[in-house]
């Protein structure tokens, strides 16, 4: 059976009102739906973004921890968002830091990423692929952002 791509992203958070506020300011997301799940204990807020199939669904449980969030327990690392190329990447790095969110780039020869976080401290980093010939072994369809591999990667 096939898939057909990622439906969403849930996150649980602290504040929702305070999320969805900086998700819809800083990386222009908006409001789809909210609503109460009372048989979890949960409020739930679900963004979409206008270039983006994906949407992000949050999370503030009545019952939930309030500490912030840390890749070093199990769990979500971060997550990333595909931006364009080079430049779009540039463009958001300007924003951002206007802004006053601290970001840190890093370039690699296959790919630039972005990254930051959010008032939860969840690592977000928004990436473009850089080398469209991934060494020798396959390429990067600039569109979907799929890697098709050449060959037998064994040999």
């Amino acid at each position: 059976m096939p898939l057909h791509g990622v439906d969403h992203v849930g996150f649980t958070v602290r504040d929702l009102d305070r999320t969805t506020a900086w998700y819809c300011r800083h990386l222009d997301f908006e409001p789809l739906v909210r609503y109460t799940n009372s048989e979890i204990g949960a409020e739930v807020q679900v963004l979409q973004h206008a270039d983006m199939s994906a949407r992000l669904s949050f999370r503030r449980f009545e019952a939930g921890a309030s500490e912030p969030f840390s890749e070093f327990r199990v769990g979500l690392d971060h997550f990333a968002l595909r931006v364009a190329d080079e430049s779009d990447l540039g463009a958001w790095h300007d924003r951002l830091e206007g802004e006053g969110i601290a970001c840190n780039r890093t370039d690699l020869p296959e790919l630039s990423i972005l990254v930051f976080r959010d008032p939860d401290n969840i690592q977000i980093e928004l990436c473009t692929v850089i080398n469209r010939d991934i060494r020798g072994v396959g390429s990067v369809d600039p569109v979907t952002g799929k890697i098709n591999i050449k060959g037998n990667l064994s040999e």
